[in-house]
């Protein structure tokens, strides 16, 4: 009886540990897709009535960006002897010194394979290792994209990008990413000082040349092959928020354009 109680009780025991660890697992998944979260302490100036500036530190939480995969598939051609290639990866307006180096790849019947996870668009390199493990004086750059899978093939002298179209546009639209919220933002009366119609009309002209633009990109990242569901879910997000502001600010100019003519 007692053993057959200690059984059970044993078995109550596994059992809600093994419900509390899968409710801790899903948490965790649940915080993943939302983004981690981290303290940090940062100062904050305040101006008084007097006109004395005065400073103090608070402790706020940001929001750690989500991480995608970025992977190479590299294929080596059979003319080139490399065994192993190194990895540098930094931020892209910095220059890549040896410092970034973050891993060797060795290569395995003419193939090698590189992933890391990323938040943001970086700078990469890969330089090959030459017999006595000397750097070759020549590398590839490339920009490494988060949830992108780049499929290269190294040769003598040079290297193909097999889905050069499809990494051109992811590119293209991280590099334009910043810049087209920042001007974005910045049009609309800021960029219309007068209230002349003339640059009304200008104003309205650049955001239909705007919003055709973006209706590209939005064709194109829904028919991407080399990234992931909820990459293209994420990038499909940012092009219809960005074309919703583009036609928020459009209709207030059309709004104001026609409260100025005059019958």
């Amino acid at each position: 009886m007692k053993r057959t109680l200690a059984i059970i009780l044993t078995f109550a025991s596994l059992l809600l540990f093994a419900t509390d660890a899968t409710a801790k697992k899903k948490s965790n998944q649940d915080n993943d897709k939302k983004g981690k979260t981290r303290k940090v302490e940062i100062m904050r100036s305040t101006e008084t009535s007097s006109g004395k500036t005065t400073h103090r530190m608070t402790s706020e939480t940001t929001l750690i960006p989500p991480t995608h995969k970025f992977i190479i598939n590299g294929h080596v051609a059979f003319d080139i002897p490399d065994s192993c290639y190194n990895i540098y990866i930094t931020d892209i307006d910095k220059e890549i010194t040896e410092s970034d180096f973050v891993a060797c790849v060795p290569v395995k019947n003419k193939q090698f394979r590189f992933e890391t996870d990323l938040s943001t668009m970086k700078t990469g390199r890969i330089r090959a290792i030459m017999p006595g493990n000397k750097l070759c004086s020549a590398w590839i750059q490339i920009y490494f994209i988060p949830g992108f899978t780049v499929d290269m093939t190294v040769h003598n002298g040079y290297y193909d990008i097999h889905n050069e179209s499809e990494y051109k546009f992811m590119t293209n639209a991280w590099l334009n990413q910043d810049a087209m919220a920042a001007f974005c933002s910045s049009l609309g009366y800021a960029s219309d000082p007068q209230n002349d119609n003339n640059s009304i009309e200008k104003a309205i002209s650049v955001y239909q040349d705007l919003l055709a633009d973006l209706s590209k990109q939005l064709h194109q990242a829904q028919h991407l092959n080399y990234v992931t569901t909820d990459f293209i879910q994420e990038e499909t997000k940012r092009i219809l928020d960005q074309m919703e502001k583009i036609n928020f600010k459009m209709q207030d100019l059309i709004d104001k354009y026609a409260n100025s003519i005059k019958f």
